[in-house]
Protein backbone atom coordinates (compact mmCIF):
# COMPACT_ATOMS: atom_id res chain seq x y z
CA UNK A 1 0.00 0.00 0.00
CA UNK A 2 1.52 3.29 -1.08
CA UNK A 3 1.34 6.60 0.77
CA UNK A 4 -0.83 7.95 -2.06
CA UNK A 5 -3.46 5.29 -1.35
CA UNK A 6 -3.66 6.23 2.32
CA UNK A 7 -5.72 9.34 2.93
CA UNK A 8 -6.61 10.98 6.25
CA UNK A 9 -10.10 9.45 6.30
CA UNK A 10 -8.60 5.96 6.17
CA UNK A 11 -6.07 6.80 8.86
CA UNK A 12 -8.79 8.27 11.09
CA UNK A 13 -10.97 5.19 10.59
CA UNK A 14 -8.16 2.81 11.50
CA UNK A 15 -7.11 4.95 14.48
CA UNK A 16 -10.72 4.92 15.74
CA UNK A 17 -10.89 1.14 15.43
CA UNK A 18 -7.55 0.71 17.21
CA UNK A 19 -8.68 3.14 19.91
CA UNK A 20 -11.55 0.78 20.74
CA UNK A 21 -9.09 -1.96 21.74
CA UNK A 22 -8.45 -2.08 25.51
CA UNK A 23 -5.04 -0.55 26.34
CA UNK A 24 -3.83 -3.67 28.15
CA UNK A 25 -4.11 -5.79 24.98
CA UNK A 26 -0.89 -6.40 23.06
CA UNK A 27 -0.47 -7.85 19.59
CA UNK A 28 2.56 -9.41 18.00
CA UNK A 29 3.08 -8.33 14.42
CA UNK A 30 5.61 -9.89 12.08
CA UNK A 31 7.15 -13.28 11.52
CA UNK A 32 8.90 -15.48 14.04
CA UNK A 33 12.37 -13.98 13.53
CA UNK A 34 11.24 -10.37 13.26
CA UNK A 35 8.15 -9.78 15.37
CA UNK A 36 7.19 -6.70 17.32
CA UNK A 37 4.78 -6.55 20.27
CA UNK A 38 2.54 -3.48 20.15
CA UNK A 39 -0.13 -1.96 22.33
CA UNK A 40 -3.06 -0.16 20.68
CA UNK A 41 -1.27 3.15 21.36
CA UNK A 42 1.87 1.82 19.65
CA UNK A 43 -0.20 0.69 16.65
CA UNK A 44 -1.84 4.12 16.40
CA UNK A 45 1.60 5.76 16.30
CA UNK A 46 2.72 3.35 13.56
CA UNK A 47 -0.44 4.07 11.53
CA UNK A 48 -0.11 7.84 11.89
CA UNK A 49 3.57 7.66 10.88
CA UNK A 50 2.69 5.46 7.88
CA UNK A 51 5.54 3.12 8.79
CA UNK A 52 5.77 -0.29 7.15
CA UNK A 53 4.03 -1.83 10.16
CA UNK A 54 1.45 0.97 10.13
CA UNK A 55 0.72 0.33 6.45
CA UNK A 56 0.27 -3.38 7.15
CA UNK A 57 -2.14 -2.57 10.01
CA UNK A 58 -4.12 -0.28 7.68
CA UNK A 59 -4.17 -2.92 4.95
CA UNK A 60 -5.37 -5.59 7.40
CA UNK A 61 -8.10 -3.36 8.82
CA UNK A 62 -9.36 -2.43 5.35
CA UNK A 63 -9.33 -6.07 4.26
CA UNK A 64 -11.46 -6.97 7.30
CA UNK A 65 -13.92 -4.14 6.70
CA UNK A 66 -14.25 -5.00 3.01
CA UNK A 67 -14.96 -8.63 3.91
CA UNK A 68 -17.99 -7.52 5.94
CA UNK A 69 -19.88 -6.45 2.82
CA UNK A 70 -19.97 -10.08 1.64
CA UNK A 71 -21.05 -11.41 5.03
CA UNK A 72 -24.22 -13.45 4.81
CA UNK A 73 -26.43 -12.93 7.86
CA UNK A 74 -29.30 -15.30 8.50
CA UNK A 75 -32.41 -13.09 8.90
CA UNK A 76 -33.91 -15.71 11.23
CA UNK A 77 -31.24 -14.87 13.81
CA UNK A 78 -32.51 -11.31 14.01
CA UNK A 79 -36.23 -11.86 13.49
CA UNK A 80 -38.48 -9.84 15.76
CA UNK A 81 -41.17 -11.87 17.45
CA UNK A 82 -44.22 -10.87 19.46
CA UNK A 83 -43.44 -13.25 22.36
Amino acid sequence: MSDNEINNDIINLVVARLGAIPPNVVMSIGDIEDSKTLTPADMIIEVKNKSNIGKKIIETQLMFLRSLKDLQIDPELYAITDN
